[in-house]
């Protein structure tokens, strides 16, 4: 999923700490139909209890930067 992200220029616009937010985020950006990826949200799986000090990474093509990052401030 990482791999097939990367085919068009993404940029970060902001961490989540809490996995269960992933949904909450989505859902906001899909309703304005702005594509997203969570990079490192499977990390977190795999670290276990170490999860929370793997943050995950929200990211947006460069054409929605500005709309996504007004969305979700």
């Amino acid at each position: 999923d990482d791999i097939r992200a990367r085919r068009v220029e993404l940029v970060h616009i902001g961490q989540i700490h809490s996995a269960q937010r992933i949904e909450l985020v989505e859902r906001q950006l899909r309703d304005a139909r702005i594509p997203c990826h969570f990079s490192a949200a499977n990390l977190r799986t795999v670290l276990g209890g170490f999860g929370p000090f793997a943050p995950i990474d929200v990211l947006v093509p460069r054409e929605h930067e500005a709309a996504a990052r007004t969305l979700l401030s």
